[in-house]
């Protein structure tokens, strides 16, 4: 199948404005887009992509990666996203220096809501601290 993607912007301002499996309404989208735009916004274009031409076989693991301030009891800070991969997903705090950790949880789905993948990285971080003061 082939999706028609609708862009606009170059370098840093480049992103993805909509994505269609039909090429008509990309064009309609981009027409209707480009005419609102005033003369020194960078103007829709269609990219063509064919979808599913690698087909993949093995198991996908989810997790949850929250960066977390080191500061204090270990506050949520920037975001919290799902995690793909191809092996399991060790339970684990990466410390790269600064002031943020990167606290990994495996999970057994993907979670959408991401207020409950919230709440799963400060589960973990608690128990993660009971176990490092021995409760």
């Amino acid at each position: 199948m082939i999706v028609y993607v609708v862009t606009s912007g170059e370098y840093s301002s480049y992103h993805i404005d909509q994505v269609f499996t039909d090429r008509k309404q990309a064009e309609l989208f981009c027409a209707t887009h480009n005419d609102a735009k005033d003369q020194y916004d960078d103007p829709c274009k269609i990219e063509e992509y064919e979808t599913d031409k690698v087909r993949l076989e093995g198991n996908v693991y989810y997790g949850i990666c929250g960066t977390v301030c080191k500061e204090g009891n270990y506050v949520l800070k920037e975001y919290v996203d799902i995690v793909y991969s191809s092996k399991p997903i060790q339970e684990r705090i990466e410390d790269e220096g600064g002031d943020y950790v990167l606290v990994y949880v495996p999970t057994a789905e993907v979670y959408k809501d991401l207020n409950i993948a919230e709440k799963v990285v400060y589960d973990y971080l608690a128990k993660h601290k009971a176990e490092q003061e021995g409760i």
